[in-house]
């Protein structure tokens, strides 16, 4: 694919055409084939979560970049991922966060999926998440749900999630208070 396509393609990001060009030629110089396989991304999360295993985590976010889903992440869709994770507004991150724990793209986020996605950011930070842990990590999902969850039906759709998270003042202050929610 061409810059200018890329450009083309990429126009709803943020991030400034200066700026892709560099990423370009970096990217084509450690990716020649233009493509990031999941191999490569979890070797990219390994380095820099060395006390943890980075695996199943970097699959999730692997997921989320590859919008096309075929296997691999293109320069494109990665402009696209690391464009939600910096520059967005904080809806779109919270639309993006909300899609970590979706991990089965129902458009809800299941006890089970919540679970997984905490287990796997543990594991991945260093700690073997001891059964002590699980029990843990089931408790404090049990815990949002019962207040996040309004319509109580055991999954949380983005409107709960997003309602919430608005409400949480750690949460509003990552997500940058500077940009308004429509």
């Amino acid at each position: 694919m061409f810059i200018f396509e890329i450009l083309t393609e990429c126009k709803h990001s943020i991030v400034k055409k200066r700026e892709i060009k560099k990423l370009y030629k970096s990217f084509i110089f450690e990716f020649p084939d233009g493509q990031i396989k999941p191999v490569d991304f979890r070797q990219i999360y390994k380095k820099y979560f060395i006390s943890g295993s980075s695996l199943e985590f970097a699959d999730h976010i692997f997921d989320l970049f590859d919008q096309n889903q075929d296997g691999y992440i293109d320069f494109t869709e990665l402009i696209q991922g690391l464009s939600v994770t910096d520059r967005e507004t904080p809806e779109n991150k919270l639309r993006w966060l909300f899609n970590i724990y979706d991990t089965d793209h129902d458009g809800m986020i299941s006890k089970a999926e919540m679970y997984k996605v905490v287990q796997s950011l543990l594991i991945m930070v260093g700690s073997m998440v001891k059964q002590k842990e699980q029990n843990y990590i089931k408790e404090a999902v049990e815990t949002m749900f019962s207040v996040i969850d309004k319509d109580q039906n055991e999954l949380l759709s983005f409107d709960e999630f997003k309602k919430h998270c608005l409400n949480d003042t750690s949460t509003i202050r990552v997500l940058d208070t500077s940009h308004s929610f429509e």
